[in-house]
């Protein structure tokens, strides 16, 4: 499997191919949210992504990315530092394709952040959407899609520009609070089940990611970390593979508004990113790993 999200990316340095497929095959975050009520739509049609060329209006502004095609499509924001170019971030993003087969990846993920701002994204089923909420600042942006299921399938790009628009719009409300640190999550122990807007904020150094786990009855984190260091790849996961929740990179500084589906019962969120410092680790194995329960 291959896509075109550095979150992929960064989770593939370290996560057994296998768990990043059960997570895939999900089909993650796929919510099916109403466009009509987005700011603007990303919509992948025939092999394109088809939106605006210019969104007049700054702030916190609902995305809705729409799959039209046959498979699981990855979306993910990304918005473009000074001085680089679309080109730039194309190429950059394509290397981190090239990259997961290589092994030479922690150069290509330190370049793709030198390029962009990772505004997170989602995993979108056939004939789906999938709503959130970003800070749009005026500049550059693209949202890049990819088939989940092709490592040698091409990445779609859809470049756009922010453009000033009266008052920048505020941060939506919300009592659901997720921070991701350098390493560890915070949010609460115990939470109630149901479709609810979170604000998620990168606090730390490091991109950050926060993959959902639903353990099966009788399983508990310890069985997760288990799983992860098996190299055998003869055990089975301690975890419902067809309900895992699944939050793209977000680079450090950075708030965005995802809507989470969590149902009842025992969860470990588990952020998949290689240390940037310390490649031989990832940041679940520095402490990047919690259990928490949704009733």
């Amino acid at each position: 499997m291959n896509d075109s999200s550095i979150t992929r990316f960064l989770r593939s340095l370290v996560a057994p191919r296998r768990l990043v497929k059960y997570s895939l095959l999900a089909g993650l975050l796929t919510l099916g949210l109403a466009s009509a009520a987005a700011d603007l739509s990303a919509e992948f049609v025939d092999g394109q992504l088809v939106g605006p060329q210019v969104f007049a209006g700054e702030g916190y502004r609902t995305v809705s990315l729409v799959n039209n095609g046959t498979e699981d499509m990855t979306f993910t924001i990304a918005r473009l530092n000074n001085g680089f170019a679309v080109g730039d971030y194309i190429a950059a993003n394509d290397a981190l394709n090239a990259a997961i087969a290589s092994g030479d990846q922690t150069a290509a993920v330190k370049t793709y952040l030198e390029t962009a701002v990772a505004l997170s994204g989602a995993v979108v089923k056939p004939h789906a959407e999938y709503d959130m909420v970003v800070d749009l600042e005026q500049g550059s942006y693209v949202i890049a899609s990819h088939a989940t299921s092709s490592e040698s399938a091409a990445s779609t790009y859809l470049p756009f520009e922010v453009t000033a628009s009266g008052s920048p719009v505020a941060a939506p409300e919300t009592s659901h609070t997720l921070q991701l640190a350098d390493f560890s999550f915070d949010f609460p122990a115990t939470m109630k089940a149901g479709n609810d807007l979170w604000k998620v904020t990168n606090v730390g150094d490091q991109p950050h990611i926060a993959a959902f786990f639903k353990l099966t009855d009788g399983k508990t984190q310890a069985d997760l970390e288990t799983f992860l260091k098996d190299t055998t790849h003869t055990m089975a996961p301690p975890f419902d593979t067809t309900t895992t929740v699944d939050i793209e990179a977000l680079s450090p500084g950075q708030t965005v508004y995802m809507p989470l589906d969590l149902t009842a019962g025992n969860w470990v969120a588990v952020c998949f990113v290689q240390d940037l410092n310390n490649p031989a680790m990832a940041h679940y194995m520095e402490g990047m790993i919690e259990e928490f329960t949704v009733n």
